[in-house]
């Protein structure tokens, strides 16, 4: 059977998110400029895992037994250094890291199409990890997209019957709440699933930026390709088109929500 996308849409995509985050990163030093330059490459985006040095998954701790990331970031820190325009340091850096990117296209895609970047998510597009000790009774929910290339809000009863599955066993290990941390807590669609309450206690849109899909993952859209709308507003802005925020709710909250849904 014919993937859904091909290797040279999924090359486009790692082109074009760490050219996204090349553009944010020197846009993010110049405003912070007490932050060195290797921390924010590190903390706030992810490039490492789109280069071949990244020999696991989507969100595979770095590593660099032989130092090469360490010569590359410094390479890519020396042109930060004489590029007072981000246009130009995004043009730079992305030809020293285009041909790493190239090696790591091919095993990308693979891993993606063995959908190894689900195999903790039971519970169709979601999953939770249990938050005891530190908050007793809660768990923490982790959001993908398990139907690509459709979208998850496609069918409107597709997230309400993940999330029951989810509730089922987060009530049988003892949890009586969910909470989450996601760019979705800023979109409609998401908030539209969900009870009224947990809008009510979201928190504040949070722009420390952190390398990771909670924050990143609204630039890719359903078929897993850059989101070139969202990416051109970012670009345009500096500001993340959807700001990640906090929110929970208790499982009877949640319960009762989904008692009205499909």
């Amino acid at each position: 059977m014919t993937y859904h996308k091909t290797i040279d849409e999924h090359r486009a995509m790692l082109y074009g998110l760490v050219r996204l985050q090349l553009h944010f990163l020197h846009r993010w030093c110049a405003t912070h400029p007490s932050e060195p330059f290797a921390e924010t490459l590190a903390k706030r985006v992810d490039i490492w895992r789109k280069t071949d040095l990244n020999h696991g998954g989507l969100v595979a701790e770095p590593s660099d037994p032989g130092g090469i990331w360490a010569a590359l970031s410094a390479q890519l820190a020396a042109i930060h250094a004489r590029c007072g325009d981000a246009d130009a340091f995004e043009e730079q850096a992305h030809a020293v890291l285009a041909a790493r990117i190239d090696a790591r296209a091919a095993l990308d895609l693979q891993l993606e199409i063995d959908r190894d970047h689900l195999r903790d998510y039971t519970y169709g597009s979601l999953r939770f990890h249990d938050c005891a000790p530190a908050e007793p009774g809660t768990v923490f929910m982790h959001i993908a997209n398990a139907i690509a290339p459709r979208s998850i809000f496609e069918d409107p009863a597709y997230l309400p019957g993940c999330l029951r599955r989810l509730l089922d066993r987060a009530e049988a290990i003892g949890a009586n709440r969910v909470r989450t941390e996601t760019w979705l807590n800023s979109h409609p669609a998401w908030l539209a699933l969900l009870p009224a309450c947990w809008s009510e206690r979201l928190g504040p849109p949070l722009h420390d930026v952190q390398w990771h899909y909670g924050y990143w993952g609204q630039f890719l859209n359903a078929r897993g390709c850059l989101n070139t709308r969202l990416a051109a507003a970012f670009r345009a802005s500096g500001v993340l088109p959807y700001a990640p925020r906090t929110s929970w709710a208790t499982i009877a909250e949640l319960r009762a929500h989904l008692a009205g849904q499909p």
